[in-house]
């Protein structure tokens, strides 16, 4: 792995203090590609060019902060820089272009070398971000070559993680875990447990003596709404540590609530560490997930308590706040009996990872009114497999409408009745079947022209060409009459019309309890 090396505009960073500021910035980012061997000349470009610019704009009061960020060139990158700029508000963001011309009038471009900007480098992608949005996430994406802005929110916490370890800086720590998150693991078959607290002041401020010849990274992140997953791997002279976490985006900033590791000794530095799970294994990590199946399924609190270690807990956020139960608690709230819609319930499970005493899994349930993701740590304790932590995630389902035969009737009936009053010369069925707020557009090609021209008609002039348009018995009694009624909701619905004079697309909506044509989009037969 390449080693990431960030570098930073250090005068250009400055951020607005008042906290209203703060919350409503917008982040405007591009990500960079430099050209074959032109990446120092870029950034010398950058300094000299955009960073002026960007202070230029800071002191007309609509910049709060820029800065960009760099790793090494390599045709193997999508991006090697980044440009942020953190505009004060939306307004001030809309504001740019024009601040930017005032200080082009009198700042020239200044060329690298004879070249401009578009000579050294090409913008692969522009965005914007609103805060959370940091320069961290963006030193994030950078490193993993994603924009998701999501991916990088959950990073933050588990690149704070890697960062206390480099430095031996528990502030990083402090950053990375929620006050009451808790590590569980197992020592000599036994299960054990620290507060993060406890754990957190094991930091003395000091590298360990063998830092250069220590490896980290981020191998897992696994996210859904608020929930997710991570796994880290330190890769140690002494030791091989495979750290998983359990993540809670609380109060809109993700943080570590569980962390469970398995540590593998090793008898030198060179010794390569793997962890290779045998269906065997596997098997035993699905016995508690399948229990916990069984539970959801019939309602036995008892098959909880088989599958969840006494000291496990279940952490979520919701209604604003930050909750656990203890596994006898989530128990306890299962009724003994199946839920009345459990034939229609849905469930699955990966185990995403093994690591010698301790695996993650995901867990789906999806039900006909929400589907809940749910993220279980466990660990092999006494030679027993058990869950040791669970967090969740659930969205609702919106109830999907279904429109009852005789409303789809009703609809078809309006839209027929449109068609037959001009059929039957019968007006009377377009006043019943059309409001008077109608508005028809549509497109006809003229005689002896080949392109369309457009026309339009109100609710009278539709009235007016019922009682005139087939007076004199033009239409042929077998014309083509075809409704389509594509979608009824319970308060409008859509359909299509194909008759002689073309094609309509028809919008409905309920006045009164009848069904009433509001819109009309029309055109002659299509061109052959």
């Amino acid at each position: 792995m390449k080693k990431i090396i960030f570098l930073f505009l250090s005068l250009a960073i400055f951020y607005l203090s008042t906290s209203g500021q703060a919350k409503s910035s917008v982040w405007a980012v591009d990500f960079v590609k430099s050209k074959d061997r032109e990446q120092k000349n870029y950034l010398q470009f950058i300094e000299q060019n955009w960073a002026n610019a960007r202070a230029f704009m800071k002191n007309k009061g609509i910049v709060a902060s820029y800065q960009f960020l760099s790793i090494p060139a390599s045709n193997e990158i999508q991006w090697d820089t980044l440009l942020l700029t953190e505009y004060i508000n939306q307004e001030a963001y809309e504001k740019r272009e024009a601040v930017f011309n005032e200080f082009r009038k009198s700042s020239p471009i200044i060329l690298i070398d004879g070249k401009s900007s578009r000579d050294m480098a090409e913008i692969k992608l522009s965005r914007t971000f609103n805060p959370p949005f940091s320069p961290e996430m963006g030193q994030i994406m950078l490193k993993t070559q994603k924009d998701d802005l999501e991916i990088a929110a959950v990073r933050t916490p588990l690149e704070n993680y890697l960062q206390g370890h480099a430095t031996g800086n528990g502030e990083f720590m402090q950053k990375a875990f929620y006050p009451e998150s808790r590590l569980l693991f197992v020592r000599e078959g036994k299960f054990s447990e620290r507060s993060s607290a406890e754990y957190i002041k094991g930091f003395n401020g000091k590298s360990a003596d063998d830092e250069s010849n220590r490896k980290r990274s981020v191998e897992v992140v696994d996210v859904v709404g608020n929930a997710a997953i991570g796994k880290i791997v330190l890769d140690y002279p002494a030791a091989y540590f495979v750290d998983y976490f359990a993540l809670l985006k609380i109060d809109g900033e993700w943080k570590i609530v569980n962390k469970s590791f398995h540590a593998q000794p090793r008898s030198n530095p060179t010794e390569k560490v793997s962890f290779t799970s045998s269906a065997e294994e596997k098997k035993a990590v699905g016995i508690p997930l399948e229990n916990y199946f069984k539970a959801q399924a019939t309602g036995n609190g008892d098959l909880i308590r088989q599958a969840f270690h006494t000291q496990a807990k279940i952490m979520f956020f919701s209604d604003g706040k930050f909750n656990q139960w203890s596994a006898e608690e989530f128990a306890a709230r299962f009724s003994g009996k199946p839920a009345p819609d459990e034939d229609k319930r849905k469930r699955s499970f990966e185990i995403i990872d093994i690591a010698g005493n301790a695996a993650i899994a995901k867990v789906v349930l999806d039900y006909p009114n929400v589907k809940f993701t749910d993220y279980m740590t466990l660990l092999k304790i006494d030679g027993e497999w058990k869950i040791i932590n669970k967090t969740f995630t659930s969205a609702p389902k919106t109830a999907k409408f279904v429109a009852t035969e005789a409303e789809v009737n009703l609809v078809r009936q309006a839209s027929l009745d449109y068609v037959e009053s001009v059929y039957e010369v019968n007006p009377s069925k377009a006043e019943r079947s059309v409001h008077p707020d109608l508005v028809k557009r549509g497109f006809f090609v003229k005689k002896n022209e080949t392109g369309y021209s457009p026309h339009a008609m109100n609710f009278t002039e539709l009235v007016e060409l019922a009682k005139t348009y087939n007076q004199k018995g033009g239409v042929p009694k077998d014309a083509v009459k075809e409704v389509v009624v594509y979608d009824v909701s319970d308060q409008t619905a859509s359909a299509k019309v194909t008759a002689v004079w073309g094609i309509d697309y028809l919008h409905l909506a309920k006045y009164d309890g009848k069904w009433k044509i509001i819109n009309i989009l029309w055109q002659t037969p299509p061109k052959k």
